[in-house]
């Protein structure tokens, strides 16, 4: 992945101006200065006054009289690694690099940021079969390290029969992304995920298929499949995510209500939007106090059909329908 922006060293300095002590190529990395700047990291602009061979580099670590680039370190903020002469200028001024790490949090040093915003997809990235052992990642908008990257749709990626394979992302150089496809055989244990990487998804085929995709859960290292947002605020009011789980909840009036306790009732209520698996539903008649009703057929969409396990006949005390308050609980 590109180098990150280290928070912790990562510095400014104003009016800072000097000079090249010697020629560099493209390929430079240990540039000479005639002063190096205060900050041990930080954005450089060489030639700044020079339309053509303008350059904007990272440094990452300095010297006495040199500064180090990282091997993507040269060519930053839309700019191309190019030769500059002894003498040229070096300047440090503001440039969008900058402004997007002060924008996005990849500069800030608060020790909570990382507990706060873990690595999830924000949009896209789903794997489908698309014939035989042929199978599409449509376009990808995720977050790594806090920093948004978003990745172009890949088509016809031809999977090996008979393995699983385990599809993982990270952040390549100007913002883009890279995926990585790690082989296994079916059944076998989840490979390693490697650091600053996302997985994606397992995608499972036999000698002439892809059997199955999985992009929800666990693997068995426990590592995300498809991590989402930490928290989705609710929608409606009627549900949250956290992470890989989801709560539900709502209200609906059923009827057809039998009269004797454990009678089952009649009616179905539909979740605000489908869970990846059938949930965990409660529910209780918010017409009869505490008394409650356990639904017994639950699916990813919807719940149907409760027992009424109150103590008394629902008709003594006049009732003819059920207004159930319900809760669900399980993964997305």
């Amino acid at each position: 992945m590109p180098t990150q922006k280290d928070p912790t060293i990562f510095g400014y300095q104003n009016f800072y101006s000097t000079t090249l002590t010697g020629d560099i190529t493209s390929g430079t990395l240990t540039i000479g200065l005639a002063t190096v700047p205060s900050p041990t990291s930080g954005i450089l602009i060489i030639e700044p006054d020079s339309t053509s061979a303008r350059e904007v580099i990272l440094y990452t670590s300095k010297g006495a009289s040199t500064i180090t680039c990282p091997s993507d370190g040269r060519g930053w903020a839309g700019s191309s690694a190019s030769s500059h002469l002894q003498g040229s200028t070096v300047i440090m001024a503001p440039v969008d690099e900058w402004f997007k790490g002060l924008a996005d949090g990849t500069l800030s040093t608060d020790p909570l940021r990382p507990v706060l915003a873990p690595n999830f997809v924000y949009s896209g990235g789903t794997v489908a079969q698309s014939a035989g052992l042929v199978g599409t990642f449509s376009n990808i908008v995720f977050y790594l390290n806090g920093q948004q990257y978003t990745g172009s749709s890949i088509a016809n990626k031809t999977y090996t029969a008979s393995k699983d394979t385990y599809v993982d992302v990270t952040a390549a150089s100007g913002g883009a992304v890279s995926v990585t496809y790690t082989e296994v055989a079916n059944g076998a244990a989840s490979p390693s995920l490697a650091a600053n990487y996302v997985r994606i998804a397992k995608v499972a085929t036999n000698g002439s298929a892809i059997t199955s995709v999985t992009q929800s859960g666990l693997d068995s290292l426990g590592n995300p499949i498809k991590p989402k947002k930490p928290i989705t605020f609710p929608v409606s009011d009627s549900y949250i995510q956290l992470g890989n789980i989801m709560i539900a909840w709502g209200t609906a009036t059923t009827s057809t209500i039998g009269t004797t306790a454990g009678t089952e009732v009649s009616g179905t209520i539909s979740f605000p939007v489908a869970f990846a698996a059938a949930p965990i539903a409660i529910c209780n008649p918010s017409d009869l106090g505490n008394a409650c009703a356990e639904y017994a057929f639950v699916t990813s969409t919807s719940i149907t059909n409760a027992t009424y396990w109150a103590g008394h006949a629902l008709t003594s005390s006049g009732v003819t329908a059920m207004t159930l308050r319900w809760i669900a609980i399980g993964p997305c």
